[in-house]
């Protein structure tokens, strides 16, 4: 028989759920448009625990063409990023913003521990 024992006074840890990460190619149809949108998003995106990390307009390819405009938001889970993209007041932002820029957007999942 195998046991696994902690210290009386530590927990064994809780693996931490994957962040996920939501990636956008920009093509701007109208930029004041956009810049309305973008106004109006980065709040709700907040409000459910997201962050921007990547808001650019320079990138460079390293295989194929490089997106004229691309943002990368995490939000800590995926399942908060679904009840970001479920939020009433998102989806009716998101149709909105079809008026102002065409997207390829998508999430994908972090890795808690990549091997080195």
């Amino acid at each position: 028989m195998h046991c696994i024992c902690w210290p009386r006074d530590s927990k064994p840890h809780a693996q931490a759920k994957p962040k996920a990460y939501v990636i956008s190619e920009v093509t701007v149809i109208d930029p004041v448009g956009l810049k309305s949108y973008a106004e109006r998003a980065g709040p709700l995106i907040k409000q459910h625990g997201g962050t921007f990390l990547v808001r650019n307009e320079k990138g460079t390819a390293i295989d194929g063409d490089a997106p004229k405009q691309y943002t990368i938001y995490v939000f800590d889970s995926l399942e908060a990023e679904q009840a970001w993209q479920n939020d009433p007041a998102v989806k009716a932002l998101l149709v909105e913003r079809r008026k102002y820029a065409t997207f390829r957007a998508f999430v994908v999942e972090g890795r808690s521990s990549l091997p080195q």
